[in-house]
């Protein structure tokens, strides 16, 4: 106050456009303090950058209703807006846990239902932030819409569902009529929001106890079930079934519970609980994949893949465009693991697909992991084996994969560097016209391709890496140039 008195502004601002009366309002539970500054000029309804009054700052970190009432007394705007639409009872919901701030600003008249700019009402705020049921039970007793929406279409018990971890939020809320199955505009419920998002095992005890919806799907067919597969936690799982859970729901690819936990869970306790239950284990979706499949292309995890074939899923199911679980793990999958999971099981490791393409091409197109092609190899897996249109894995790789050692597995295990498809095309033309990565096409070169090779059409491979902007200005392409007597 002495500055004050020596002539300080009153309404100075730093960088951030705060005043001394807003840093009063937030961290000096004095109201004298606030009455002085006041006094003194101060503008109560001054903003900073954020767009923040002082009884704003105030309603979010003072404890002191008088602190708030001073405010008010000397003309705080009680409507006033932040940048984000947020107002004094919106932020007071949010963050104030002291049920006595949100009664002086509901006691002054303001509307209990104001949103802010993303929609959300107080009573979502509280829902969703404040870990105090008294605040909420104030705001419904003050009329709050209970089942108001957002622009998403959330409600406050989708809020609590999703944030809060006090499950006596979650009770209020439905004690009080909230619609625990409503959806939002992606389709999801209370139930589903709890399960994907919130760790308090007790907030999903509540809406089941209420009884939520076990078998509502959201806009792609997704059941809270097959959502619960992604937590790891078989106790939710249980929890679902018990109260109902169809086990073999589809989605709107057809795909079901099981393939969902195929997929997302790395714990192999989650698909066992399933197949207790008595999950089809051979269910196929709109593609004809299969679990075995979504555990092959997403599952790092052996073991998961261990306890499917151990309940019998099919080693050798095609989906429709013949593809095997082998395949599948062979193209997306860099844990060779989980390819010897599916060998020892006695997969066969020269299927066909549709086009003619075995496992060990599937991987060689796509899987950067050397040791993956080492696994097939060891295998037994043809290394020369022709699709239908006579390409080799060899090419596969060199047309497509961007690691060299890939490529040097299959050298070193004997492949045909110079094999040739039915255009005529060698490995060397492959690399030379597709591959990103010029050391691919380098490791050709030295292992000993013909760079004088012409296909049907009298092409070379230089003609093809001449073509190609990855090889332009590099070493490979000198060293094709050279092999080809262009030099």
């Amino acid at each position: 106050m002495e500055l004050i008195q020596d002539g300080a502004n009153v309404n100075a601002k730093n960088d951030t456009g705060t005043t001394p009366l807003m840093i009063a309002a937030g961290n000096n539970p004095n109201p004298e303090v606030l009455k002085g500054l006041i006094e003194a000029g101060a503008d109560v309804n001054a903003k900073d950058k954020d767009g923040w009054t002082p009884l704003m700052i105030a309603t979010q970190d003072s404890s002191n209703p008088e602190v708030l009432k001073v405010l008010m007394a000397a003309g705080a705007d009680l409507n006033a807006k932040n940048t984000g639409g947020g107002t004094p009872l919106i932020v007071a919901a949010y963050n104030n846990t002291n049920p006595e701030i949100l009664r002086v600003l509901l006691r002054a008249g303001v509307n209990v239902d104001e949103r802010q700019k993303d929609g959300w009402t107080p009573l979502m705020a509280a829902a969703r932030y404040n870990s105090n049921p008294e605040v909420l039970k104030i705001l419904l007793e003050a009329g709050a819409d209970l089942n108001a929406k957002d622009e998403d279409g959330g409600t406050p018990l989708m809020a609590a569902a999703r944030y809060n971890s006090n499950p006596e939020v979650l009770k209020i809320l439905l004690e009080a009529g909230a619609d625990l199955n409503a959806k939002d505009e992606d389709g999801w419920t209370p139930l589903m929001l709890a399960i994907r998002y919130n760790t308090t095992q007790e907030v999903l005890k509540i809406l089941l106890e209420a009884g939520a919806d076990v078998n509502a799907k959201e806009e792609d067919g997704v059941t809270p079930l097959m959502l619960a597969t992604s937590k790891n936690t078989p106790e939710t799982l249980t929890a679902l079934l018990e109260a109902g859970a169809d086990l073999n729901a589809k989605n709107k690819d057809e795909g079901t519970p099981l393939m969902a936990a195929a997929q997302h869970s790395s714990n192999p306790e989650v698909l066992k609980v399933l197949i207790a239950a008595g999950a089809d284990l051979n269910a196929k979706n709109k593609d004809g994949g299969t679990a075995l499949m979504f555990a092959a292309i997403h599952n790092s995890n052996p073991e998961v893949l261990k306890v499917l074939i151990a309940a019998g899923a099919d080693l050798n199911a095609k989906d429709e465009d013949e593809w095997t679980p082998l395949m599948f793990a062979a193209y997306y999958n860099s844990n060779p693991e989980v390819l010897k999971v599916l060998l020892e099981a006695g997969t066969d490791v020269n299927a066909k697909n549709k086009v003619g393409a075995t496992p060990l091409m599937a991987a060689a197109w796509h899987n950067t992991n050397p040791e993956v092609l080492k696994v097939f190899i060891e295998a037994g897996a043809d290394i020369n084996v022709k699709n239908k249109v006579g390409a080799t894995p060899l090419m596969a790789a060199a047309g497509s994969n961007p690691n060299p050692e890939v490529l040097k597995v299959f050298i070193e295990a004997g492949a045909d560097v110079n094999a040739k498809n039915k255009d005529g095309s060698t490995p060397l033309m492959a690399a030379a016209g597709s591959n990103p990565n010029p050391e691919v096409l380098k490791a050709l070169l030295e292992a000993g391709a013909d760079a004088k090779a012409k296909n049907n059409e009298g092409q070379t491979a230089l003609d093809y890496a001449r073509m190609n902007e990855k090889l332009k200005d590099t070493e490979a392409l000198r060293l094709l140039e050279d092999k080809a007597g262009q030099n």
